[in-house]
């Protein structure tokens, strides 16, 4: 199943020229990663290249404090709006035993901070040592009794935390003074605006506003991040892999590692909330790691390879 092509309008950094672009990542969604996908939607790809990813290593970024992101990025063929911070660099909460942040340009200057990394087990097991109160969810996760890992205790190191639902994550981000990525300007992200870089937080960092269709760049690198043509076989620390890093500088693992959870949730077919997932995961194929590609799970789903990050407005 392809995808349709978009033209797209490219503004670069805080040039305000119009040009007119094709995207070239025609890519199916369906059937080649049956592990990882259910409800699997596909959408057009981001359109042409953009600058702004930094090469440096990332294998250190699991820890410290926030970060700038840079202010570079692109307008969709929607929107006359500039995706930069028109009020200048945005500060980033720093948040201990979390990972630090990166400020995203947002459209038309509404900015926005996403964390560098996946959360790791060790800040999450430090989360759960707080003894977080399960009863002051929101109420349609008071069925989630508990926010320990399905498979138990893991221990406090820098690989990201897995095996947890919808509900735990949002809880976490929540507790930690940020939120579950979801729309830019705040909320849950429209379901069906997963490809939507003037809505979508999780989508605009990834694509750097819509312009490039991986973290890295326009075209797919097999050995950039931790994906299954990658062949390392099993997810690594946050970081690992600094060919990972985009698309913003300082934000890595955005393809691969671990499925992220989003706050973009629907009713089903059977009633039960479904919620999506982005960035595929250590063992999706070529066709389920672009900044596009998004699977659906029921929010109480826990598996190995779902974790998340957080964001902030």
């Amino acid at each position: 199943m392809r995808r349709d092509i978009l033209r797209r309008t490219l503004l670069l950094g805080f040039a305000a020229l119009p040009v007119a672009v094709v995207a070239s990542h025609a890519t199916a969604g369906c059937g080649s990663d049956p592990p990882d996908v259910i409800g699997q939607t596909t959408a057009s790809g981001g359109a042409g290249g953009a600058g702004g990813n930094g090469g440096g290593g990332a294998g250190s970024v699991a820890s410290g404090t926030g970060g700038m992101g840079g202010m570079g990025g692109a307008a969709s063929s929607s929107s006359s709006g500039m995706f930069i911070d028109d009020a200048g660099p945005k500060a980033c909460p720093s948040v201990p035993n979390t990972p630090p942040m990166v400020a995203v340009p947002g459209w038309d200057g509404d900015a926005y901070c996403i964390d560098a990394t996946e959360v790791t087990n060790a800040h999450y097991v430090a989360w759960l040592e707080s003894a977080p109160d399960v009863a002051s969810q929101v109420p349609y996760c008071a069925s989630n009794l508990s926010f320990a890992p399905s498979a138990g205790m893991p221990p406090k190191d820098d690989y990201p935390v897995g095996n947890v639902d919808w509900c735990d994550a949002f809880a976490y981000c929540k507790a930690v003074g940020k939120r579950l990525c979801g729309r830019i300007g705040g909320g849950p992200a429209p379901y069906y605006a997963h490809d939507d870089p003037t809505r979508n937080q999780w989508f605009g960092a990834c694509s750097h506003g819509g312009a490039q269709g991986y973290p890295y760049g326009q075209a797919y690198d097999a050995n950039a991040c931790n994906v299954k043509d990658a062949a390392y076989g099993a997810v690594l620390p946050v970081g690992t892999l600094a060919s990972c890093e985009g698309g913003f500088p300082g934000i890595v693992d955005m393809s691969g590692n671990v499925w992220e959870w989003e706050d973009a949730c629907i009713p089903s077919d059977g009633g039960a909330d479904i919620c999506r997932r982005r960035g595929g995961s250590f063992s999706s194929t070529a066709e389920n790691v672009d900044c596009d590609i998004s699977s659906s799970r029921p929010r109480n789903a826990a598996e190995a390879n779902t974790g998340f990050r957080c964001c902030a407005d």
